[in-house]
């Protein structure tokens, strides 16, 4: 996939979260850092291109990097909790931790249906994942896109206009 599909696909799983278990509790602020913080950070496990010695959807591409990027999040919340405090912005860590990790898995899942594919639980398990979805494919990386968008546009609609 490429950024618009993986954008795309990441608007859509986390306004399902967001529509489905976060507003409905309350955790609007929730709702809102996980958009600010996954739109641009939703590439990350391709940076592992920018490595001469990584393997592409390599390490990256696992559940344990997910559950490290989540424990990065987590860490930066705790440190940065007090300040947050102070101006009125506080979100639990954990919170953060699950914004990092569904960054992650979103852009592992969406992987795993390009032939290509992924093995999300190296070295533990060399199981591939793949299918027929061309990284490449301008359609299908749109149409995650204008999915995504769209979906994102009507829970914001619904949630502000005619309430959960």
């Amino acid at each position: 996939m490429h950024k618009s599909g993986h954008t795309g696909g990441y608007l859509l799983v986390w306004t399902a979260i967001s529509f489905l278990f976060l507003l409905p509790q309350g955790l609007f602020r929730v709702s809102v850092i996980g958009y600010i913080l996954g739109i641009p950070l939703v590439m990350v496990p391709d940076e592992d291109q920018s490595f001469p010695l990584a393997t592409h959807r390599g390490f990256s591409h696992t559940f344990w990097f997910a559950l490290i990027f989540g424990a990065i999040f987590f860490i930066i919340g705790l440190k940065m909790s007090p300040t947050l405090a102070a101006i009125g912005a506080s979100i639990p860590p954990v919170y953060l931790f699950f914004i990092g990790f569904v960054i992650i898995i979103t852009h592992i899942f969406l992987d795993s249906h390009t032939p290509m594919g992924v093995k999300p639980l190296a070295p533990v398990s060399e199981k591939q994942y793949s299918g027929d979805i061309s990284s490449n494919s301008k359609l299908w990386n749109w149409l995650f896109y204008v999915i995504g968008i769209v979906g994102t546009i009507v829970a914001i609609y619904y949630y502000f206009f005619v309430g959960i």
